[in-house]
């Protein structure tokens, strides 16, 4: 989740969610921003794909709007029809969640934002990972959710930094932690080749697996499974804390 839109939930979620498979954990992805759901056509899904609005409003089973992308992830799309989005009864998310039977992980990304919509998530879920960017406003906007999630007695699992790039005008990474007295779990850098990747309708972690940020996303799915993650020149593997 974040307050703020923009810092890249969505991207995250996917990577990721490929991340944690390709550690051999069964993990599915669910696009819970309501109104701008966009994990589908990163990914190259057809708009009339069977997806979660349909399941919300009783249209048919969640389990039939579970669809496998060619990169090996799983994910439930979320509707870009405007209709949908005006009928759409989110109030069921949590008795939806109740009947994917099956992953290991289940990945919600979330609209931006803590308003109700929003808060139905949280109180549906286990653990947040909140998202944001280096710039003051995303890091007191992370504040507010801070504050929300603790309102709400619900299990913050860290911070993930997105778009990194060192420039004068961002916070350190030492300031952002000390600022939001919260662990941040990754760092991951701004790169061009995100566009890339979006072309391609691939996650980032498929086509770029070597780069700086895929490994990034890979330590982050390494320290959702409470595992350490070590990268060779030839091998990804991950070995059990001790």
């Amino acid at each position: 989740m974040s307050a703020k839109g923009g810092v890249g939930k969505t991207t995250s979620s996917i990577n990721i969610s490929l991340s944690l498979t390709q550690f051999s954990a069964n993990t599915l992805l669910v696009d819970c921003d309501f109104t701008s759901a966009n994990v589908g056509t990163t990914l190259g899904f057809p708009p009339t794909t069977k997806n979660l609005h349909g399941a919300l409003n009783k249209i048919y089973p969640i389990t039939e709007a579970v669809y496998m992308h060619s990169s090996g992830l799983k994910i439930v799309p979320g509707s870009i029809s405007y209709g949908d989005i005006k009928n759409m009864e989110y109030e069921n998310i949590q008795s939806l969640f109740h009947e994917l039977s099956g992953p290991d992980y289940v990945i919600v990304d979330c609209p931006p934002g803590l308003g109700d919509e929003v808060i139905k998530i949280i109180l549906a879920v286990d653990a947040v990972v909140i998202v944001t960017t280096p710039d003051l406003i995303a890091v007191t906007d992370t504040l507010k959710s801070l504050h929300l999630l603790r309102d709400l007695k619900k299990k913050v699992y860290g911070i993930i930094v997105n778009k990194k790039t060192d420039n004068a005008h961002e916070m350190s990474i030492p300031n952002i932690q000390h600022f939001l007295e919260a662990k941040i779990i990754g760092t991951i850098p701004e790169d061009k080749k995100f566009l890339t990747s979006m072309y391609y309708k691939n996650p980032f972690v498929f086509i770029f697996p070597e780069s700086e940020c895929s490994l990034e996303y890979k330590k982050i799915a390494a320290e959702i499974l409470g595992k350490t993650y070590k990268d060779t020149a030839q091998v990804d593997y991950m070995e059990i804390k001790h």
